[in-house]
């Protein structure tokens, strides 16, 4: 998986996947990074639809979004 898939999100490691209305963050195991790619050892089935460009850009919405209910 293109590492810049990968996030962290309140100290876990998270990819978002792709649901019918929207992203959603997903816990991962990650292992081996070499070359822009990691290793995917737990959490997805291999099925799912990643967001593998702009993944921090999702981060940020959550984040924002998280902030925007705290008040």
């Amino acid at each position: 998986m293109p590492s810049s898939a990968i996030q962290t999100v309140d100290g876990a490691t998270v990819v978002f996947v792709k649901t019918t209305t929207g992203f959603r963050a997903h816990s991962v195991l990650v292992g081996t990074a070499a070359a822009g790619q990691t290793q995917i050892l737990r959490g997805l089935s291999g099925t799912e639809l990643v967001a593998s460009t702009n993944a921090f850009l999702l981060k940020a919405e959550m984040a924002r979004g998280e902030a925007e209910h705290g008040h």
